[in-house]
């Protein structure tokens, strides 16, 4: 009886590993008057509890977020946080060192919208909507980056849009391994 329990604890957690693909990060990014406007959709198979805990860890951002080295909030009132990043982004031979300082605001589990009060790449704004689908969370990110100089608005569309899938596919990458963590400690408390 113990070996078919066992069996069943393997088949079952198997199975939840498999189950946990990731969704393909699609990024769109256009130029309009200096302005670059992205948007990013992507749905990954996670409640979105857990996808919101996500986007909204702060702190620990820099463990899964490519290219940011810290990430700290430095105030908070109610729902509103500030949150000072510090970072160093590649494209191709260029890095770039970027500091920012950003009002966040968090509207309950389905909308966190950001602004940047400082920052050294340019002035920005986004907006990020969640909504559940069945076992999965369709996410989509939206935002209006001015960039802060020549050289930064001679990055390109291209260039911004891999960077910001990156950084979204490394935050799914943290939904799905926080996930199976939860899947297993569900399974080891059975």
């Amino acid at each position: 009886m113990p070996r078919l329990l066992a069996l069943f604890a393997l088949l079952f957690l198997s199975a939840l590993l498999r189950a946990a693909e990731p969704s393909p990060v699609q990024v769109e990014v256009r130029e309009d008057g200096g302005q670059l406007l992205i948007e990013a959709r992507y749905q990954p198979p996670v409640a979105p509890a857990l996808a919101h805990a996500v986007l909204t860890d702060y702190e620990a951002m820099p463990a899964f977020v490519p290219g940011l080295a810290s990430s700290r909030i430095v105030g908070r009132e109610g729902n509103v946080l500030r949150v000072s990043q510090q970072g160093r982004y590649r494209f191709g031979l260029l890095s770039l060192a970027a500091e920012s300082l950003i009002r966040v605001e968090l509207r309950g589990l389905e909308e966190i919208v950001c602004q940047s009060l400082a920052a050294s790449q340019g002035e920005f704004r986004s907006t990020t909507r969640l909504q559940g689908q069945g076992e999965a969370t369709r996410i989509v990110f939206q935002a209006v980056w001015q960039p802060g100089n020549g050289l930064l608005a001679s990055l390109g569309a291209g260039a911004v849009r891999e960077q910001i899938r990156a950084q979204l596919a490394g935050m799914q990458q943290e939904m799905l391994r926080r996930a199976r963590l939860d899947g297993m400690a569900a399974a080891a408390g059975k």
